[in-house]
C-alpha cells in the first residue's frame, strides 16, 4: 500500500495590525520609519511656531509667559513622543529585533549617571558623556540604515511602504546632512562666540595677582574750564 505523503500547511503570516502605522505590532521598512518621523517633526515644529505667534501677539518677554508656553507645548508634543517610540519599536520588528533594545540609551544614560555621582573627576565624566553621545547616534542611525527581513520574520510579513513614504523618505534622506551640517555650523559660532565673550570679560591680574579694572576715561573740558584755564596763565589778559 503506497502511503500518501502530504506537504505541511504554510506557516501563518503574523499580520496583526502590520499595516496600522499607530499600533506597535508589525514592521516599518526604511522609507515608512523615516517618512512618519518627519511627519512627526514637522508636527513639533508646527505646535511650537503657533506657541511662538501666541506668544509674540500676546507680547509674552522672556521673563512672562515664556515658561507657560514651553510647558504647554511640551505637555502636547508627550503623544507625539509616544508615536516615535511606536515607529521606532515597528522598525526594530522589521530587523527581527525586540522593542526592549530601545532601553540601551536609557541603560547607558543611568550607568553614566551613576559613575558621575560616584566620581568627581571632571574629565572622566566629559568622557563618558561623549561616549554614550556617540552611542546613541550610531543606535539612531542603524535604525535608519538597517536592512529589514526579507519575506516573513518573527513580528509578521514585510509592510508594502506607499508612495507618499517613499516621496517623504527620501525627502528626509536629503535634508538630514543639510541639517547636521547647519547645526554643527551654528554650534560652532555660538560655542566662538561664548568663549570670544569669556575672554573678553576676564579680568587682567595685575603684578601682585589682583585684577585690574579699567579706569573710566576722564571727561573732556569745556569751553569754560577752557577760558579759566587761559585767565589763569595769562594775567595779563
Amino acid at each position: 500500500m503506497t502511503e500518501v505523503f502530504n506537504a505541511p500547511p504554510p506557516l501563518p503570516s503574523i499580520t496583526t495590525n502590520s499595516t496600522n502605522p499607530w499600533s506597535p505590532h508589525g514592521r516599518f521598512g526604511r522609507l515608512s520609519y523615516l517618512a512618519w518621523n518627519m511627519v512627526a517633526g514637522f508636527i513639533i515644529v508646527i505646535i511650537f511656531a503657533m506657541l511662538g505667534l501666541i506668544g509674540a501677539l500676546l507680547g509674552f518677554s522672556p521673563s512672562h509667559g515664556i515658561g507657560a508656553l514651553t510647558a504647554i507645548g511640551l505637555l502636547l508634543i508627550i503623544p507625539i513622543i509616544y508615536f516615535i517610540v511606536i515607529f521606532q519599536i515597528r522598525r526594530l520588528h522589521d530587523i527581527n529585533r525586540t522593542g526592549w533594545w530601545l532601553t540601551l540609551p536609557f541603560i547607558d544614560n543611568v550607568i553614566t549617571s551613576t559613575i558621575s555621582k560616584l566620581s568627581h573627576d571632571t574629565n572622566l565624566n566629559i568622557l563618558l558623556s561623549g561616549i554614550v553621545f556617540i552611542i546613541n547616534i550610531i543606535f539612531m542611525f542603524y535604525l535608519m540604515i538597517a536592512k529589514g527581513t526579507s519575506g516573513i520574520n518573527n513580528y509578521g510579513d514585510q509592510r508594502v511602504t506607499p508612495q507618499w513614504e517613499k516621496v517623504l523618505g527620501w525627502i528626509y534622506i536629503i535634508l538630514t546632512p543639510v541639517i547636521v551640517i547647519s547645526g554643527t555650523l551654528l554650534a560652532i559660532k555660538a560655542y566662538n562666540t561664548y568663549e570670544h565673550r569669556v575672554v573678553m570679560e576676564k579680568p587682567i591680574l595685575g603684578a601682585d595677582g589682583k585684577p585690574i579694572f579699567a579706569q573710566p576715561a576722564a571727561e573732556l573740558p569745556t569751553a569754560r574750564d577752557i577760558a579759566a584755564t587761559t585767565a589763569a596763565t595769562n594775567p595779563n589778559h
